[in-house]
């Protein structure tokens, strides 16, 4: 009996391009020069599709979009709009993300999105969680990790508000602008 050697690196012309779509978000100016840019994030991402290569995975910048905008809502995110146009068009095969949150936090609209991926055989697969959601398992998972992501949401605005709770019982005003007929004195006590 012979045996042939099969070269298991290689892909060959049969096997399918995947077209990966990025999507980066960051929520604050600050977050942007201080956190996770969108450079970074960009980085992050292409040196994972280079590390896909062996499945294919392709991208291109017309398949990258970013914005600037909350977590905790994907209503007025253009750039999630014209993703999620390619993905109705067809024209991209996975969505990847530098991190779950970076699509959303908010655990309802974010098993929507995925939904509408799914319903369009798009994947989803998120970097830093180095998880690819098309599977049943993934499925699974992805619901784990968005409903972590919506109980940190809610963590953080929860301490927000013991935050103003606390300023308000020192005697600062917590509003965002001083109503109208009043006027802004500078707390003594800080």
């Amino acid at each position: 009996m012979a045996y042939k050697l099969i070269e298991t690196t290689q892909r060959t012309d049969e096997d399918k391009e995947l077209r990966v779509a990025f999507y980066m978000r960051v929520s604050t100016a600050e977050q942007e020069l201080e956190g996770y840019s969108k450079e970074f994030q960009k980085e992050q991402l292409e040196q994972h599709v280079k590390r896909k290569d062996y499945k294919g995975w392709v991208t291109k910048p017309a398949w990258h979009f970013y914005e600037q905008a909350s977590g905790g809502d994907t209503e007025g995110r253009k750039e999630l709009q014209k993703l999620m146009d390619l993905v109705k068009k067809g024209e991209i095969d996975l969505v990847l993300v530098w991190k779950i949150d970076r699509l959303s936090r908010n655990l309802s609209q974010l098993l929507q999105l995925f939904e509408e991926l799914d319903r369009h055989g798009v994947g989803f697969a998120s970097m830093k969680e180095d998880l690819d959601f098309t599977g049943a398992i993934g499925k699974l998972i992805f619901q784990i990790f968005g409903a972590l992501a919506e109980f940190e949401r809610e963590n953080i605005k929860m301490r927000t508000q013991e935050g103003k709770k606390a300023s308000a019982l020192a005697g600062n005003y917590t509003g965002s602008a001083v109503p109208y007929g009043y006027k802004g004195i500078p707390n003594p006590d800080g």
